[in-house]
């Protein structure tokens, strides 16, 4: 997976969790990220991922 450049981020990192995909916790993992930076969220915790990632499962 490419992702944008970003020199505050270390993007590899994140790309390279998406070189085995056999998983599919990773994309639920992902989408709850991305929904809660959406929402505005700044600092997440554990448990409200996992909450989202249930959620959305």
């Amino acid at each position: 997976m490419r992702l944008p450049y970003s020199d505050e981020l270390e993007i590899q990192y994140l790309s390279r969790l998406f070189n085995n995909t056999s998983e599919c916790y990773k994309f639920f993992w992902l989408q709850a990220i991305v929904t809660k930076v959406l929402d505005g969220k700044t600092v997440l915790t554990y448990e409200e991922l996992i909450d989202e990632m249930i959620a959305d499962a």
